[in-house]
């Protein structure tokens, strides 16, 4: 810190290392409380003259963090930062450059776009990417299903190669938590069909429940969500509960998701009465590079076959970047691959 102590008030000149120690928070929308919070690195220098001007110059890259979007004041979802985010200054605090991409998991149906998938529920990620002015960034966004199989991911991204159907589906998985039909396939209606509408309804109330349940709670985070079936009378109505725990200083994340469902009979009740699946995932080593994963899975049912209905496992993966083999093996193996000159000196 440089004081410049001519005159009054004093000058301030700030020369700042960011390390991931240090969070940083960016209230996007304070009205709405759209906001940015993460860990990363990089150097900044921050410049406040005798009028209380401020002037920041640097760059931050994001390793993690989370950027929390709201909707029309109702929708609430919580999206992770993917690392290699950026964020720069080059004078006003105001004008930074954004440049980050964030996920939001979720798991619906993709019967209401894909005929032959009808009551297949599976992961599927929704990327938020923004770009350009923080505060009036322009918003693109992506989709894909990790676990789906190669059949319907080729399907879905040929699907989502049209930018209006990539939208509107991203604005009903934000807003209802499920896919929407294209008018004249399965389901029909459109989005103002009474089925949308309703579980547009139980949607927003779910997402204000969940807004209650974490309001103040800082130990573990909550999730609930409304879905429903796209084929009443064959699949029935759920309601998903996600928890989500840190523990050991965040090295260990505990997280679980639940489907109760809703309207089935007795004999349904019995059978599945509460269907979950539960993840541990731990940081080896204090950097996160490598891990260790525990989970248990609900198997997804394909036209009504399905074999078992959990499926457990147990790994350990690691995680690094690199711009050749030689840097790879060095950091894997820690062997320095000798050099041309080490090579002539032996």
């Amino acid at each position: 810190i440089r004081l410049e102590e001519s005159g009054n008030p004093l000058a301030l000149h700030f020369d700042l290392e960011v390390t991931p120690e240090a969070e940083l928070e960016i209230i996007i929308d304070e009205q709405t409380g759209d906001l940015l919070r993460g860990r990363g690195r990089g150097q900044l220098q921050i410049d406040i003259d005798r009028e209380g001007d401020v002037q920041i110059v640097g760059d931050v890259a994001i390793d993690k963090g989370h950027y929390q979007f709201t909707l029309t004041g109702i929708v609430n979802r919580r999206f992770d930062l993917v690392e290699g985010g950026t964020l720069s200054w080059d004078g006003s605090p105001f004008d930074s450059q954004i440049d980050i991409k964030a996920r939001y998991n979720t798991r619906v149906s993709l019967g209401p776009i894909l005929d032959d998938y009808k009551g297949v529920r599976t992961d599927l990620d929704l990327y938020l990417i923004l770009r350009e002015n923080l505060m009036n960034p322009t918003i693109d966004f992506d989709i894909q299903t990790p676990q789906a199989t190669s059949d319907a991911q080729a399907k879905l991204q040929n699907y989502f190669s049209n930018k209006d159907r990539l939208n509107r589906q991203a604005f009903s998985i934000l807003s209802m938590n499920t896919l929407l039909a294209e008018s004249g396939t399965n389901s029909g209606g459109g989005v103002f069909s009474e089925t949308n509408l309703t579980n547009n309804t139980y949607q927003m109330l779910t997402n204000q429940v969940s807004n209650w349940l974490n309001s103040g709670v800082n130990f573990i985070d909550i999730n609930v969500n409304y879905v429903g079936s796209e084929d009443p009378g064959v699949t029935n109505d759920e309601f998903e509960v996600g928890v989500s725990k840190k523990l050991m200083n965040d090295r260990l994340t505990i997280n679980g998701e639940f489907d109760v469902p809703v309207g089935a009979d007795q004999a349904q009740n019995q059978q599945q009465s509460l269907v979950g699946d539960v993840e541990l995932v731990y940081d080896i080593t204090p950097d996160g590079r490598f891990k260790a994963r525990v989970f248990n899975q609900t198997n997804d049912q394909l036209n009504g076959q399905i074999t078992t209905m959990y499926t457990q496992g147990l790994g350990v993966f690691y995680t690094t970047d690199f711009n050749d083999l030689g840097e790879l093996v060095q950091k894997v193996f820690g062997i320095k691959p000798k050099s041309g000159s080490d090579t002539d000196e032996e």
